[in-house]
């Protein structure tokens, strides 16, 4: 019995000192991906657009996955992360210039009471949102390539998933 009740401890300590301590996304797997994109942009006219905007798709319900588990845990970035979570639709419908100014700006967030400006460039939660903000913002640059072939949009694609790459290394701390 003592025995029983040891093991049963033990194996709930385990369970719940893994989970506490668990990544907030697997970091890895989101950089392979974001690489995989960058790789394909810089082939130019010979770059599989479609796999890469269904890879920002991926690399977008990782940020959103992570994003909504670490606003559950972390309540003073819950209303950032959760209203990005919850618009990242809409990002993908804006243009370039759309997005520049209400994400990469943060106009959207200042409008519904965030000061984004204050919280940590790279710290988790923006590097969070960041996990959406970009692989957007390349979804829509690829969408404009295929209509225009401006080899500029695919350049853009290597610079956001770039730049997120920057920002993925500060998601687990």
């Amino acid at each position: 019995m003592i025995k029983k009740t040891v093991i049963t401890l033990t194996l709930g300590v385990t369970l719940f000192s893994s989970a506490l301590f668990a990544e907030v996304m697997d970091t890895e797997q989101y950089a392979t991906i974001a690489t995989e994109v960058i790789r394909e942009s810089m082939k130019g006219s010979g770059a599989n657009t479609d796999k890469m905007v269904q890879q920002s798709e991926q690399l977008i319900q990782m940020g959103v996955a992570s994003s909504r588990g670490y606003a559950a845990s972390n309540p003073d970035y819950a209303k950032l992360l959760t209203l990005t979570a919850d618009n990242v639709d809409g990002m993908k419908a804006m243009t370039l210039e759309q997005i520049e100014e209400e994400w990469h700006e943060f106009g959207f967030l200042a409008r519904h009471g965030i000061d984004a400006e204050a919280i940590e460039h790279f710290g988790a939660a923006i590097s969070l949102m960041d996990t959406m903000v970009h692989p957007a913002t390349s979804i829509i640059a690829i969408r404009a390539y295929q209509e225009e072939k401006d080899e500029d949009y695919l350049d853009q694609v290597k610079a956001e998933l770039s730049e997120v790459l920057e920002h993925l290394k500060h998601v687990n701390q």
